[in-house]
């Protein structure tokens, strides 16, 4: 009798044992798949690590409204600036790497056939600029080939879906982050180098911690996973997708 009393006992005391505090980190569609692989080769525990990614646009909606993030992985700088002037970040905003844009057709085709292209028919996808920045580069590049291929363009929420419509092989150009060249196979579509005018089109992209009322634990965690962001390790796996420093 003596032995189930002091099992039951342990039992309780392992029941009410705290649960490690999950570490949550929103990040934008272009940064993925990076992501997923800068927490497999995180130095440190990442058990407690979970992500929701998105537009930029639209997480930092979630987070101005409240959404208990800890870290945001944006696609540019506007909207940790705008996180920032709210009094809603904690310490520094950093830039951990510029963003580039990247164009892929179904077709072996010259960037200089897209307008005519899109005139014949053609179907071409850019994430939505209101809510990507990579949209806002996106709308850019075609606004200097022709400004009427904006209203010939299908908008895609944004990275992630624009490189959905790029694996479906239903559209005939995208113009999206360059990162997406690392997600397809060789041989499936083609990828342009860009013209020299649109090599200056980058993003700075900027990575912050959430001020929210978390406990001091999470709050560290994310800074951690800051720190990590700016390290040479990390530095070396986003080149593999193509940004630069």
């Amino acid at each position: 009798m003596r032995i189930i009393y002091l099992c039951l006992l342990t039992l309780l005391f392992s029941c009410q044992q705290e649960k490690p505090l999950t570490m949550r980190i929103a990040v934008a569609g272009n940064m993925k798949k990076p992501l997923e692989e800068l927490i497999a080769q995180y130095p440190y525990d990442h058990s407690h690590i979970t992500f929701t990614s998105g537009s930029s646009g639209k997480l930092y909606q979630q987070i101005a409204h409240g959404a208990p993030f800890d870290l945001f992985i944006s696609a540019d700088d506007r909207y940790t600036k705008m996180l920032a002037d709210a009094g809603m970040v904690e310490g520094n905003r950093l830039v951990y790497a510029y963003g580039h844009l990247a164009v892929w057709s179904k077709q072996h085709k010259k960037i200089d056939e897209l307008k005519k292209d899109v005139e014949n028919g053609a179907r071409v996808v850019i994430p939505n600029p209101r809510l990507a920045p990579y949209g806002l580069l996106a709308k850019t590049a075609l606004l200097e080939i022709d400004p009427s291929l904006m209203s010939e363009a299908i908008l895609a929420e944004g990275v992630m879906q624009t490189n959905h419509f790029i694996a479906s092989g239903n559209l005939d150009w995208a113009l999206t982050a360059n990162s997406a060249e690392a997600l397809f196979d060789k041989g499936y579509g083609y990828w342009h180098p860009l013209p020299a005018k649109w090599t200056e089109l980058k993003l700075a992209q900027e990575a912050v911690v959430i001020k929210r009322k978390q406990a001091d634990v999470q709050l560290q965690q994310a800074k951690q996973f800051l720190d990590y962001l700016n390290s040479k390790p990390s530095k070396d796996l986003l080149a593999k997708y193509g940004y630069s420093f």
